[in-house]
C-alpha cells in the first residue's frame, strides 16, 4: 500500500486522553470528585452528549452505494469479535456485569472519540476520503453500537442494576432511551434531506447541526472525566489476562480479518487503509461509559480502556507496518 500515515496525531490523542484521565483521578484523590459523581457524568454522556452525536452524525450522513461493502466488512469484524468475546466469557464463567464489560470492550472501538478525529487529521487534504471514512464508520460501527451495543450493555447489566434479565424487557427499555429516539430522528432527518429539497432546510440544518456539534465536541471531555471516576483499585492478576484477550481480539484480530475481507472483495487501497484504521482502534471509551451506565462492571471497563489506549501506542504502528501501510512517526 502506498498511503503514508503519520502516527503523530495518534500519539497526541492518546497522551492527551491519558493526561485528562490522570488529572481527574488526582482530583478525585484530593476530594474534588467522589464515587457518586460518576453516575452524573455517565448520564451526561448517555442521555445528552451521545444522543447529540448520534443525531448530528446521522442527519449529516451522505450515504453512497460504494460504502456498503466496506461498511459490511467493518460490521462483520465487529460481530465476530463480539461472538469470540462472548465465548471467552462463557468458558471463564464470568458474572454477567463482567461479561458485558468484556464483550463491549472487545467489539466496539473508539470510532467517534478517536477514529473520526484521526481521519480528519490524517486525510485533511482529501475531503472525499474523509467523508467516505466517516460514512463507513457510521454505518459499520456507530449504528451497530447505537443499537446492538446498548442492548448488550443493558442486558448483561440488568441484574446488577436490579432490572429484569429478559431480552423482551431489555428491548422495551431500549426503545424508550434518548439514544434510540435520537437514532430514529437522525435517520428520518437524513432521509428527508436527501429525498426532498424543502426550501429553507439549509438554514434549519445549519442551526441544529451547529447546536449538536457544540455538544458533541464536549463529549470527549465528559467521557474522559467519567473514565477517570471509574478507575478504582483492581487486582492486576485479574485484569491482565482479560486485557491480553481484548487486545488480541480488538486490536489484532479485527484489523487482520478486515484486511483479508477487503482484499478478497477487491476494495481500493484507500478503503482498505480506512478499514484497518477503524479496526485497529483501542476499545471504545463510550462503550465503557455505556457499560457503566447500564450496570456492567465500571471499574473493569475504565481500566480496560486505559490499558488498550496505552497498548495502542505499540499495536497500531505494528499493525500498520505488518499490513504494509507506510507510516511515519513525526
Amino acid at each position: 500500500m502506498t498511503t503514508v500515515i503519520s502516527l503523530q496525531p495518534i500519539y497526541q490523542f492518546v497522551l492527551i486522553a491519558l493526561i485528562i484521565i490522570g488529572s481527574i483521578k488526582y482530583l478525585k484523590y484530593r476530594g474534588f470528585f467522589t464515587d457518586d459523581d460518576q453516575s452524573v457524568f455517565d448520564k451526561l454522556v448517555t442521555e445528552l452528549a451521545l444522543p447529540a452525536v448520534i443525531f448530528s452524525s446521522l442527519a449529516k450522513l451522505e450515504f453512497s452505494i460504494s460504502t456498503i461493502a466496506p461498511a459490511c466488512v467493518l460490521f462483520i469484524t465487529l460481530l465476530l469479535a463480539l461472538i469470540i468475546a462472548y465465548i471467552f466469557c462463557r468458558i471463564c464463567k464470568f458474572s454477567r456485569p463482567i461479561s458485558g464489560t468484556i464483550i463491549m470492550a472487545s467489539g466496539f472501538g473508539s470510532t467517534a472519540t478517536m477514529a473520526s478525529p484521526l481521519i480528519y487529521e490524517l486525510f485533511s487534504s482529501q475531503p472525499d476520503v474523509i467523508q467516505k471514512g466517516l460514512t463507513i464508520g457510521t454505518l459499520g460501527s456507530a449504528i451497530p453500537f447505537f443499537t446492538l451495543g446498548v442492548i448488550i450493555a443493558s442486558y448483561f447489566g440488568a441484574q446488577y442494576a436490579e432490572r429484569e434479565v429478559r431480552i423482551s424487557y431489555t428491548l422495551k427499555n431500549f426503545f424508550m432511551t434518548p439514544i434510540f429516539i435520537s437514532f430514529i430522528v437522525g435517520i428520518l432527518v437524513a432521509f428527508l434531506l436527501q429525498e426532498f429539497h424543502i426550501p429553507g432546510t439549509v438554514y434549519f440544518v445549519d442551526i441544529f447541526t451547529n447546536f449538536f456539534t457544540i455538544i458533541s465536541v464536549s463529549m470527549n471531555l465528559l467521557i474522559w472525566i467519567a473514565l477517570g471516576l471509574m478507575l478504582r483499585p483492581i487486582k492486576i492478576k485479574f485484569i491482565i489476562p482479560i486485557l491480553f484477550v481484548i487486545i488480541c481480539i480488538k486490536m489484532l484480530f479485527e484489523p487482520i480479518v478486515a484486511t483479508l475481507l477487503s482484499t478478497s472483495l477487491g476494495l481500493s487501497l484507500i478503503t482498505q487503509n480506512l478499514l484497518i484504521l477503524e479496526n485497529a482502534m483501542p476499545s471504545g471509551a463510550i462503550a465503557a461509559v455505556l457499560a457503566s451506565r447500564y450496570g456492567c462492571d465500571s471499574s473493569l471497563a475504565g481500566w480496560l480502556i486505559v490499558g488498550t489506549y496505552v497498548i495502542s501506542l505499540i499495536t497500531m504502528p505494528l499493525v500498520f507496518m505488518a499490513l504494509q501501510i507506510n507510516c511515519i512517526f513525526s
